[in-house]
């Protein structure tokens, strides 16, 4: 009999723990976001963010952090994680009458100057919002103190928003990211909860790799090809997202095709050309070929017709700036 109970009250314990430890983990998992992994890179500063009431995730329960933030989230993020106070008078959106459940945070960030207005009169609560955009509005919404200087490459003296941009970066909340800032791309979701972790938790910021420059950063510039390496009849043009340099070839191939470029990168030569058709017409194709794998390739659609002759001659004039990529 008594070990008919011990059997019994083990059983009991073990089925009351296991109801436990699913209540526990249903509880865990209401605090996060199915789309957003412990392994997530921005996992913390999410997780701190959603725990401290400042964001919020979709009525699906993700939080969808690679998508691009909008000022309509950021103006509430701004009013949760700050007390904004007013350094200018309010004004009217287009866009946000005041019948808008916005309304009242927009104009509190508007007036705290965390964002300004369109050149077409409206707020914009659906757009995206930009790297630059977001500098203003980060520093504004913390009241943070200026720290000038210059420490990205793509920042000019000129840009407007070159003080916003260094302060985030002295502070910590942005990082060096190669010495490039980027200030046309799109903020994301995740992004910008970390960037709201670091500026109201000073704990959570970033140690800054280098220090603030007095001077814009100079960007280096790679050396032009000397021309004696290019074969006869080429130009050099330019070089374009800082490894693919563009050459001009004016020569014609059998079937009347005339070569419009060569794009030499550190791994591959493209020729582009212009296809005579049937029609007398000319279209644009891409012929590559990538040393590493020592293979040609069309790029995206392979022009009818084209004798073999032609392709061959395609494959001497590679040859002729192969040496070129291993410069």
């Amino acid at each position: 009999m008594m070990k008919k109970l011990i059997v019994s009250t083990l059983a009991l314990t073990i089925a009351l723990s296991a109801t436990a430890t699913s209540a526990d983990a249903a509880t865990t998992k209401k605090t996060t976001f199915k789309d957003v992994p412990k392994s997530h890179t921005m996992y913390k500063h999410i997780t701190s963010m959603k725990k401290a009431g400042i964001i919020s995730g979709y009525s699906d329960g993700t939080f969808r952090p690679s998508k691009g933030v909008t000022r309509k989230q950021m103006v509430g993020m701004a009013n949760k994680a700050s007390d904004l106070k007013p350094i200018r008078k309010g004004r009217k959106f287009k866009d946000v009458p005041t019948s808008s459940p916005s309304y009242k945070r927009v104009q509190k960030a508007y007036r705290a100057g965390v964002f300004d207005v369109k050149p077409n009169g409206e707020f914009g609560l659906q757009d995206k919002v930009t790297r630059a955009e977001m500098s203003k509005a980060m520093v504004k919404t913390f009241k943070m103190k200026y720290q000038k200087g210059y420490i990205f490459k793509d920042v000019a003296k000129s840009s407007k928003h070159k003080d916003y941009v260094s302060t985030l970066y002295a502070k910590g909340v942005i990082p060096y990211n190669k010495g490039k800032f980027d200030s046309k791309k799109y903020v994301t979701r995740a992004e910008y909860a970390a960037y709201t972790n670091r500026a109201a938790n000073p704990s959570q910021a970033l140690k800054p790799s280098k220090k603030l420059s007095k001077t814009p950063i100079k960007t280096q510039v790679k050396p032009k090809p000397q021309s004696s390496k290019l074969p006869k009849g080429a130009k050099y043009l330019f070089t374009s997202g800082g490894d693919e340099r563009s050459y001009s070839y004016p020569v014609k191939i059998s079937g009347g095709h005339k070569v419009h470029r060569i794009y030499v990168k550190p791994d591959s030569v493209v020729v582009k050309f212009l296809y005579k058709n049937d029609k007398n017409k000319n279209d644009y194709y891409l012929f590559k070929y990538v040393p590493k794998n020592d293979a040609y390739y069309w790029v995206m659609l392979q022009p009818p017709h084209m004798s073999d002759g032609a392709i061959f001659e395609l494959m001497d004039i590679i040859n002729e700036f192969l040496p070129l990529v291993r410069e």
